[in-house]
This record gives C-alpha cells, structure tokens and sequence, in this order.
C-alpha cells in the first residue's frame, strides 16, 4: 500500500473520529429570552449553537435543575424591546413565536407546566409583526380561563393596526380580537395589563383613549377620554391627562378622582410612578425641569411637591410593587450629556442625594427595595433602605447586558443570564434576591463579585 494511500485512510479515519465525537457531544445552546415563572423558577427560550434554526423552551429551577426541555422548532420564541413572548398559568407555559421563513405568521403554543408535553397550537390570522413597535409592555399575557396577545397587524391600508388576539386556554381557539383599538391614538404606545377579576386595560401613553374591556367577550366596559397609563395602585390604575391626571378604581361602580396638579406641571412621559402607603408617587416635568410629588389618590391633596433638577427622566425604572422610602430616579440633562442620581426621601419630600455618574442604568424597586441596575457593566447596586445612600455594589462576571423589565423582578428574584453558548445543563445564570441582595441560585459556573472601590462612572 503506497504512503499515499495510507495517509487518505488516515485522514478518513480522523474525520470519522471527529464526526464521532462531534456527534456525542451534546450541542452547545444559548439563552435568547428569559420570565420567572414562580418562585425560584423561570422559563428560558434557547437555541443551538451550530445551526440557528433550532429552538427550545425549557423550564428551570435557580439551583439549576432542569424541569423539562421541549424543541419547538420550527417556530422561534419572541423577544423584543426586552420583553420576552412567553408566560406561565397554573397548569401551562405559553410561548409567543413566528414560524422560520414565515416572519409575519405568527404562532401560539401551549406546553403543560408539569412535564412540557405540547397541548395545542394557534396560528393567529392575518400579516402580523412581533416587532413591538406599536407596544411599550408585554405582548403576551393569560388569566385562568384566556391567553391575550398583544400584537401589530398589517391593515388592508398598508398600515399597522393594533390587535389583540384572545385565545382559550384550555384549546387555544380564538375567543374574539380587538376591533376598537383601530381608531384610537396610541401616540407613544400600546400597553395591555390585567385588572380586577374580569377586565383588560388597553391604553397608550398621553392623550390616549383607555379602555377597560371585558375579558369574556371584548366589550368596552369603561372608556376613559384622553387617560394614558402611568401605573397601577392596589386599588386603582393612574392615567395621565393633558391638564393632570386621573385616578381609576379597579373596583366597578366606584367614581374616577381627578388629581390636579401644581400650576406649570404635568405627569412626565416615563415618570416614576407608585404607592407609598396610601398614597400616590408620581413623576412631573415643566418647562424647566422635572419634579416629584405625593398626593392622596382619593382627593387629589397633595402632602408635598418637591422640583429635582432640569432635564428629563430617564425612564429605565421598574418598579414592582410599594415604593421605599428612599427612592433612586435618574434623570438625564437636557441637550447635554449629563445624566444624575437623585435619591428622593419620600416620606420628607426632600433629597436625600444625588451624584453626577454615565453609567447606562435602571432602578429597580421590588421587594421593598431599591437597586441600580447597571446595564453595560452587569453590576448591581444597593441603595441603603435606612439613608438612601448607595450601600456596595456587586458584578456578575460573564452575565450578558440587558435592559431590565417588569418581567425581570417578578417574584423579588433577578435572573441574570451568561452570555456564553453551554451544554444544556451548563447554561449559565445567577438568580438575585432582591430582598436581601444575596444570591438565590446559580448554574453553569456563574458567580459573583464585590465590586471594590469606585462604582459609578463620574460623568463628563
């Protein structure tokens, strides 16, 4: 045998060992989009490594341990102005998608909760986009009975229209869509969130026309003229207006309150906004700056009303649940690079500090805590409960960046993912008590890190 033939066997012999090899190795996977699910648990939408066209969902506990994995393939999960399309009932994962090479069909499909096995599968009519550019919340939501996605839908008049499509939970039929949001402004927006034990609240931002719907069947059960969505109480949901803002309760048959506001304000776009106790925190802006004030949300009587600083708010805050008394906003220089940190004392109306820094950031506020969150750097910073003062900070080393959402914090946990591709088992994240600041689980090697020294960048 010539040399020649042995080195042609020798080479064959090699790629047939490596096919091996690459064959029993299992293939690498990344996370594309992660929700908590419950507590100490979260639904992660990955893909494969070595062809893009592979996808699963799966559903994890902190400490690592996989529920269950079910590929989807062909149909890729949604995510988009960080919100991911996926969301989890008692008995269901549900999971927003669009079919590879089919951008504009969009697809539900309804896993079981238990063990991931497939129960049915909607594909929703018409061109549709999962772009989110006619939407600034989730875009897929479900109460026990109905799943309520949020979705643009390309009109006979070559334009997008807004649409929700509502499909059963228990066969994924389609139970009836939206046809009033059509004419309606959604100037900076469409936002949909639950309400009470049968409604659906559909609003914009300012000058929009809120309506509240019947989730069983659609109608309009209230329509509140020129109301935008700013935040929700325990009781009742706070629309903003041209000239103030107004206070809806939940409760049916109560009378909406009309929440003035001092002369030469109004509710800022992207305000801080929540409750203090029994009272309402909201963001302003004027000519000359922003500012914040509390008020009574059932009369409209304000205790203080305290100006910040010029410029605008940022609008990277998240905040779940009641506010702290030592609330972090940031707020951005008009026409300048300059960005603050200003600490409002809620309970005194007063600042309890401020710091000049560039760091791209968001607040986050849950479990009766404040944290920074910043965005490029992966880091996490405490705002002391007692004083307001930054109180140490933490780096997850590996951790990908991204822009935190309501659904990021949910159940006082922070999931935050690697950016690296892993086996299955191996996929990296750390999990945040967001109560604590300790960490609550992690996979995949991920750790933590004190941050020593310095934490904020200063600003220029």
């Amino acid at each position: 045998m010539t040399r020649a033939r042995w080195l042609g066997l020798g080479f064959l012999a090699a790629v047939v060992i490596a096919g091996s090899i690459w064959a029993l190795t299992p293939a690498t996977r990344f996370v594309v989009g992660s929700v908590p699910s419950g507590d100490g648990e979260a639904i992660l939408l990955t893909r494969r490594n070595d062809d893009a066209s592979w996808f699963w969902v799966e559903l994890v506990a902190a400490d690592g341990t996989l529920r269950w994995s079910t590929e989807i393939t062909p149909v890729e999960g949604a995510e988009a102005l960080g919100y991911t399309g996926a969301t989890a009932t008692t008995d269901a994962v549900l999971v927003l998608g669009t079919r590879l090479g089919e951008p504009s069909v969009a697809v539900v499909l309804a896993l079981s909760r238990s063990d991931g096995h497939p129960l049915w599968e909607t594909t929703l009519s018409g061109a549709v986009t999962n772009s989110g550019a006619g939407r600034i919340g989730p875009m897929l939501l479900a109460d026990a009975e109905r799943a309520f996605v949020v979705n643009e839908v390309q009109g006979a008049d070559g334009l997008l229209h807004d649409r929700i499509d509502v499909l059963s939970l228990a066969t994924g039929a389609a139970l009836w869509e939206s046809a009033a949001l059509d004419g309606a402004p959604y100037d900076y927006g469409l936002d949909v969130s639950l309400i009470g034990a049968d409604r659906l609240l559909v609003s914009g931002r300012f000058g929009s026309t809120a309506v509240e719907l019947d989730r069983a069947s659609g109608a309009i059960r209230r329509s509140i003229e020129g109301a935008g969505f700013v935040c929700r109480l325990p009781d009742r949901w706070i629309g903003a207006t041209r000239g103030g803002a107004v206070a809806v309760p939940i409760a049916a048959g109560e009378p909406v309150v009309s929440l003035p506001i001092a002369s030469g304000w109004r509710v800022a776009l992207n305000a801080p906004c929540g409750a203090r106790g029994d009272d309402l925190i909201v963001g302003l802006a004027s000519d000359d700056g922003v500012g914040i004030t509390r008020l009574d949300p059932a009369t409209g009587l304000a205790a203080w009303h305290l100006p910040l600083a010029t410029g605008d708010f940022a609008g990277d805050a998240v905040l779940d649940g009641p506010l702290p008394r030592f609330l972090p906003v940031v707020i951005r220089g008009a026409g300048v690079p300059r960005q603050e940190l200003v600490v409002v004392d809620l309970d005194e109306g007063r600042i309890a500090d401020r710091v000049d820094y560039s760091d791209s950031s968001a607040v986050l506020v849950s479990s009766g805590r404040a944290w920074l969150w910043l965005t490029s750097r992966a880091v996490l910073v405490a705002v002391d409960p007692d004083t307001g003062r930054l109180a140490g900070a933490t780096a997850y080393p590996g951790a990908s960046t991204f822009d935190a959402r309501a659904e990021d914090i949910r159940e006082g946990q922070l999931w935050i993912m690697g950016s690296t591709w892993a086996r299955p088992a191996d996929l990296p994240w750390v999990v945040v008590d967001l109560e604590t600041g300790h960490l609550s689980g992690s996979n995949g090697g991920m750790v933590a890190a004190e941050v020593v020294g310095q934490v904020l960048t200063p600003g220029e």
